[in-house]
């Protein structure tokens, strides 16, 4: 397991160590560089695509579990802040270009 990921402060299970580095890689090999690509396209003004919507949308869903995650593992809190800021921005850039097309 990725020493990165074990605070000092908490003794962590094997099994939520997985869940982590799992999580952590999903995140930063998948949903990242996506959303970023999508809010790319939303600052150029695109209207957001059926596939995209339905990607955000299963991230949304993901992310209802993030606050309780951060508050169990607050050494991730800053970045689930930024994803969430993240998802925000997004939404709101891609009603904005709805409503200008």
């Amino acid at each position: 397991m990725n020493s990165n990921i074990h605070n000092e402060s908490h003794h962590y299970s094997e099994r939520e160590l997985g869940i982590m580095q799992a999580m952590i890689t999903d995140f930063v090999d998948h949903r990242i560089p996506r959303l970023l690509s999508i809010e790319s396209e939303m600052v150029k003004g695109e209207l957001i695509s059926e596939l995209d919507l339905i990607f955000l949308k299963d991230c949304l869903e993901l992310s209802r579990a993030t606050p309780e995650f951060a508050e169990r593992h607050t050494e991730y809190k800053s970045l689930v802040s930024k994803i969430v800021s993240l998802y925000h921005h997004i939404t709101e850039l891609a009603l904005k270009n709805e409503k200008s097309k």
